[in-house]
């Protein structure tokens, strides 16, 4: 006996604030010694799929690697450099893309900046080789239509890595329950190191100074204030336990231009100064 199956067309929740346009597509083939200086593109965003082979990428001072299946997110205005394997051939496909908003996120990002900007590869991963082997054969042969139907397959190209990005840190912006705190909250997590104040917010957001404060603390549980220091403090601890920097540099990554008021609000916040934290901590842990 035949199933039927019939589905609504519902609303959807998610859209682009401003829908994504191709600037370029390329594609990188049997590639040893592929390295590309640090650079930045302002204009634009960049997504590699890497096909065949492994690539080094810095971005924002951090080392990755990038193997085959893997897919690499740059988002707008960030540093990055990129190195091949002399090991192996790399095969890539690559766009940039300009004109990029989705809402809960700044223009010009696909993925939150404090998240690793590589997305290991998953079974989504094969659509997004066919998607980007597809806008680059298209744009090659520009046949009739090539760039309604490169605008589409882009389309759905930013939306599977979405569903990627989504699937592996369950973003909040990308769900229904998606709220306004929600989003000053994403806001925070992006921008903790810069002086942002609730006159910040109120401009940004277009929401009264109360209103904000009632609703973050409502739904997030603590102050937007106190929430973005506990997001300072948290980072600082990472930076203390991870690296050998001196708290003044500390300071500095965290948002603080003054030492003396960093080392405070961290003994205000943790009962340990910097140094009495990195001491204590460390000593507890053991290595094999």
């Amino acid at each position: 006996m035949a199933n039927h199956s019939v589905h609504d067309f519902k609303a959807d929740f998610f859209h682009f604030m401003s829908p994504p346009i191709l600037v370029l597509s390329g594609n990188l083939q049997n590639e040893f010694y592929w390295n590309i200086p640090p650079h930045r593109h302002e204009d634009y965003s960049e997504i590699i799929y890497i096909s065949e082979g492994e690539c080094e990428f810095i971005i924002n001072n951090r080392r990755y690697l990038g193997r085959q299946g893997d897919t690499v997110i740059f988002n707008k205005g960030i540093y990055h450099q990129e190195m091949s394997s002399k090991d192996q051939p790399l095969n890539t496909y690559y766009c940039a893309v300009g004109n990029l908003h989705i809402e809960g996120m700044e223009p010009g990002f696909l993925i939150p900046g404090h998240l690793d900007p590589i997305i290991p590869k998953n079974a989504l991963s094969p659509q997004v080789h066919y998607l980007m082997n597809e806008i680059f054969r298209e744009c090659k042969e520009q046949e009739i239509g090539y760039r309604s139907i490169v605008h589409n397959f882009l389309n759905s190209l930013v939306l599977i890595l979405l569903r990627m990005i989504q699937e592996k840190y369950k973003l909040h912006f990308l769900t229904s329950t998606y709220t306004t705190a929600n989003m000053i909250r994403d806001y925070l997590d992006e921008n903790f190191i810069k002086d942002v104040s609730l006159a910040d917010l109120s401009k940004k957001f277009f929401l009264s100074q109360h209103y904000i404060s009632h609703i973050f603390k409502d739904e997030i549980g603590d102050s937007p204030i106190n929430y973005m220091i506990t997001r300072r403090m948290d980072e600082a601890k990472k930076l203390l336990l991870t690296s050998d920097q001196t708290i003044a540099d500390i300071a500095g990554q965290v948002g603080y231009d003054n030492p003396n008021h960093f080392s405070m609000t961290f003994r205000r916040i943790t009962n340990l100064t910097p140094g009495e934290y990195r001491k204590k901590i460390k000593g507890n842990i053991i290595t094999f």
